[in-house]
């Protein structure tokens, strides 16, 4: 579905170029003065720090929870109250030892806004359906400024999101 809508709005608006799905460039994202919208996506691996991985009491793996969010809505403690998400990210994740970053796993919607960040939680011990969807202690975060990137338009341009601390509340 979520690949849907862009594709549909293209056809309808009758937009020409090769899909902007496929990193090339489209159109697409074209406005009537012949300058860009700004429009492109992102498409997400994970990282961690070794270090982080030691310190945590389970292993660095489960389920991400994040949200794309435009930076403009996002401060260095996370999205302001009347944030709306662009984006639901969510993805089984084994970050083994964190030596290794994983292989892209998430291409987003189309973003209309010229920066993002990705803000969530490694739920590490498979519990966040129990708390309300939120970390607990131990669970990797994603820090605001490590994790805002700029949207490239008509691209799509890999990034890493980067677990940056440990929930240490609840």
């Amino acid at each position: 579905m979520t690949r849907t809508l862009p594709i549909l709005a293209c056809l309808l608006l009758g937009c020409a170029g090769t899909s902007i799905y496929d990193g090339t460039k489209t159109a697409a994202g074209a406005d009537d003065t012949g300058g860009s919208t700004g429009a492109g996506l992102i498409s997400v691996r994970y990282a961690i720090d070794p270090d982080l991985v030691e310190a945590m009491d389970e292993p660095a793996r489960g389920v991400f929870y994040g949200y794309i969010y435009s930076a403009e809505e996002v401060t260095a403690d996370g999205p302001v109250d009347w944030a709306v998400s662009l984006d639901k990210i969510e993805h089984a994740l084994d970050l083994g030892d964190g030596t290794i970053p994983t292989e892209l796993l998430h291409t987003s919607v189309l973003l209309e806004v010229p920066r993002v960040v990705i803000h969530g939680f490694l739920d590490s011990d498979e519990n966040a359906p129990e708390t309300d969807m939120g970390p607990d202690s131990s669970d990797p975060l994603t820090l605001p400024p490590d994790n805002e990137f700029d949207v490239v338009a008509d691209t799509t341009t890999a990034v890493t999101v980067v677990f940056g601390t440990l929930d240490l509340g609840k």
